[in-house]
């Protein structure tokens, strides 16, 4: 039984805050970030461009704790569903990201008419981040 009003709160911090690490590697200008802002349509010398900076890492944050909380509760039916060990975390994070996250953004980003450069950063980083986030709590509820 999924209990939601007890689960290792600090895994939880800790994997929240392991998504704004994950973002600032992904779309940092030196990596993917100039590609990311060019196909977004995003100009960083707009004088609008730092606008609401507050509103936007405080809602990622509200994000990441949510997708850290929901993967902090069914994290520890994996070794039930696929099997023990690092392997069987590997393989569910891929399958959360193949059949969910995706195939969302796939559906978005063809109805859109999106780039496929824009859809394969941000799909990638999505798994990337839900790696990172799997990792973290699985290394904090169960040790590796």
């Amino acid at each position: 039984m999924i209990d939601f009003l007890h689960p290792n709160w600090l895994a939880i911090l800790l994997a929240t805050l392991s998504t704004f690490v994950v973002g600032t590697l992904w779309y940092n200008p030196k990596t993917l970030g100039n590609i990311w802002m060019r196909e977004a349509g995003i100009d960083p010398t707009h004088p609008d461009f730092r606008r609401g900076m507050g509103k936007i890492f405080g809602g990622a944050f509200v994000m990441g704790f949510l997708k850290s909380y929901g993967l902090a509760l069914i994290l520890p039916a994996v070794p039930h569903m696929i099997g023990e060990g690092k392997g069987a975390l590997g393989i569910f994070g891929i399958f959360l990201w193949f059949t969910f996250i995706m195939t969302s953004y796939g559906t978005h980003y063809l109805f859109e008419r999106r780039s496929l450069k824009l859809f394969l950063i941000h799909a990638g980083h999505d798994l990337a981040e839900l790696g990172v986030i799997c990792l973290v709590l699985w290394t904090m509820m169960r040790g590796w």
